[in-house]
């Protein structure tokens, strides 16, 4: 598999929503595959997805996270275009076409303002602070 990455875009106006979109372009030769990932479960991480260019004899696997018995199969279809949230493990079956499979991926990934950053339910500080006697 070939892998090239793609510029990150990112909005230019001071006044836009601060996010960035990392994305490659996968080529696939005959009998390859994508074994299952995921692309990001950190605060930041919020929505992927893959395009396809053309017509693949492939299907695109995800996996439902809390019972990976459950699997949503998705055919890599000219043009289509799927979704998908960043945590969500997928991977792509053996390719078995005569030609090259090109696909185009990306992340989105949101930069979010620090007093929106959630803290620790339970840590050391807020332990000691509940359970002293003040």
């Amino acid at each position: 598999m070939k892998l090239i990455t793609i510029k990150s875009m990112h909005p230019t106006n001071e006044f836009a929503p601060s996010w960035n979109i990392p994305m490659h372009l996968s080529q696939w030769e005959d009998y390859q595959s994508i074994d299952t990932h995921f692309h990001g479960t950190e605060h930041r991480c919020y929505l992927s997805g893959n395009m396809h260019l053309d017509e693949y004899p492939t299907t695109t696997n995800y996996y439902i996270p809390y019972d990976h018995t459950l699997i949503h199969k998705f055919p890599n279809t000219a043009g289509g275009l799927t979704m998908f949230p960043t945590y969500m493990p997928h991977g792509v079956d053996t390719y078995t076409g005569e030609d090259a499979r090109v696909s185009i991926a990306f992340d989105l990934h949101t930069q979010i303002p620090q007093q929106l950053v959630s803290i620790p339910f339970m840590n050391d500080e807020i332990f000691n602070r509940l359970t002293s006697s003040s």
